[in-house]
């Protein structure tokens, strides 16, 4: 039966390091990738509930009398 090091004595511990660089650059690649997809979506919904909030009947257009629409004047 074959020792589980047997497989890893084969590799130089550069060889070792470099396999384990890349997989954390590719790790933190991804990880920066979602991270910024995330913040474009948050502002995203952001700036879409303050174009809501304005345009609404609770908005600060409607309180000062610019935003209303009167529909019985057509």
């Amino acid at each position: 039966m074959a020792d589980a090091n047997d497989n890893n004595s084969k590799l130089s511990i550069r060889d070792v390091y470099e396999e384990v660089g890349r997989n954390y650059r590719y790790f933190l690649t991804w990880r920066r990738a979602l991270f910024g997809g995330y913040l474009v979506v948050l502002a995203s919904q952001g700036v879409a509930f303050s174009w809501l909030y304005s345009n609404s009947a609770y908005g600060p257009l409607y309180k000062s009398g610019l935003g209303r629409v009167d529909h019985a004047k057509k």
